[in-house]
This record gives C-alpha cells, structure tokens and sequence, in this order.
C-alpha cells in the first residue's frame, strides 16, 4: 500500500508544471551614461606649483555584452585647471585637457565601486615666469583609477586619482599627479528583484 501511495504522489508531483524564475533578479535600463563634474587639483613634477580647477566627465558602458567583458566601459573627460593656483605661478597660466579612453568598473560592493581607467587626452598649457616657461601642446596619456560612493539612488560621489603624461611639453616629459573629488549622475537605472 506504502509503494502505490508513493507512486501516486511522485505521478502526482511530476504532472504539476515547474515554474522558472520569470522575472530577473536585476533589471538594468534607460541610458547608459553617467555624467558628473568635480573640483580638481594637480601638482606638476616641474615645481610650479599646484594647480585648481574643475573636471566634467561621461561614463558610457555597454549593457550586452559578455560576461568577460562586463564592467568594461568608455569615460570622456574635459579639464580646465587654470582657474585657480598656487602663488608661484604666473598670473596668465592656464592648463586644460580633453579626450577619452577605457574605463573598467569592478562589481558594486554594497554602496561602492572602484574602477581604474586608461585615457588619451589632447592638452594644452601656458604659462610664462619663474621657474619655468612653458607654453605648448601635447597627447596627454592619463593612467588613473578612484572609488565611488552611492550617495542616494542614483547619484554617486566620486573620489578620482590620475596622473597626466605631457611627452611633448618642454623637450621633456612633464608630468602632473592629481585628483578629483566630485559627484555623477548615472542614469543607468538598477533595480534588484527578491
């Protein structure tokens, strides 16, 4: 009696349809950017002194790709570090950037993210004075990385560090390290599903 009550229950079960999991565990839609601004602050290798101004930047990563390709992305930057500096530098200096390049973004760990990025810049500084006079433009070559933090939904708090690679600039290479502390935008809306 025991086998035909188990059989039947098994018959029984096996009939029933199996449901799959019908919606995803995240979602990830609307655009994928993010798009922030923030303070900047660089001290060249020249001893000119340090340099302030402001950063704007996009983020633009793809949402199919494969799996070994996840987190890869493409960031856009603009600087323009000549609206404030140290008093060794001259009064007419000015030092801006603007280009592009790769930025690899690791998996979120609760509220933040690292990332490290490569980028390829078109730059241009100026200024004339003690200790030195420079006044050209070069292929900017900047190596980088930070951490963001999610602040509120979608909005993120970004601590960056870089160094800008100036190979054309005064018959040698010159050099500014820096960071930015700023916040973005990021319309790439993330829902989790439990």
């Amino acid at each position: 009696m025991r086998v035909k009550l188990v059989l039947a229950a098994l018959f029984l079960a096996a009939s029933f349809p199996v449901f799959s999991q019908a919606v995803p565990s995240a979602t990830e839609g609307g655009l994928q950017l993010a798009v922030g601004a923030g303070f900047s602050a660089s001290e060249g290798d020249l001893g000119v002194g340090r340099m302030e101004g402001g950063t704007l930047w996009v983020d633009w990563s793809p949402n199919k790709v494969p799996s070994y390709l996840s987190g890869l992305g493409l960031e856009m930057e603009a600087r323009d570090l000549g609206i404030a500096h140290s008093s060794t530098l001259p009064s007419n200096f000015r030092q801006a950037s603007a280009g592009g390049g790769a930025i690899y973004t690791w998996r979120p760990y609760h509220n933040f993210r690292t990332y490290s990025k490569f980028l390829v810049e078109f730059g241009k500084i100026a200024h004339a004075g003690s200790p030195t006079n420079i006044d050209g433009t070069s292929i900017v070559y900047v190596p980088g990385g930070g951490l963001e933090y999610r602040a509120f939904r979608n909005i993120w708090v970004r601590a960056d560090f870089e160094t800008q690679l100036w190979p054309q600039v005064y018959k040698t290479a010159y050099a500014l390290m820096g960071g930015t502390v700023g916040a973005s935008y990021d319309f790439r809306h993330i829902h989790a599903h439990y």
